[in-house]
């Protein structure tokens, strides 16, 4: 794959997880993860970390909730 198509359909993984994505980018970026192994292990992680904090950390102590959801306000500016 182009390295150039690759790093634009890379910044819209999040998005498509959250389903802000719809219509021709929604299906680039799905075909894209259904492909490139890199992608797809990004995609399941940001979608088990969001699982998780509003499961609330599933009780973990305050401080590893604290910090993963640093991680993600993290995520959610990159």
């Amino acid at each position: 794959m182009n390295p150039l198509v690759h790093r634009r359909l890379r910044s819209m993984v999040e998005a498509c997880v959250d389903g802000e994505l719809d219509g021709p980018d929604a299906r680039a970026v799905r075909a894209h993860l259904r492909e490139c192994w890199w992608c797809s292990a990004d995609a399941q992680t940001h979608r088990l970390v969001r699982a998780s904090l509003r499961r609330g950390g599933d009780g973990l102590s305050s401080l590893p909730v604290t910090r993963l959801r640093r991680f993600v306000r993290g995520l959610d500016r990159a």
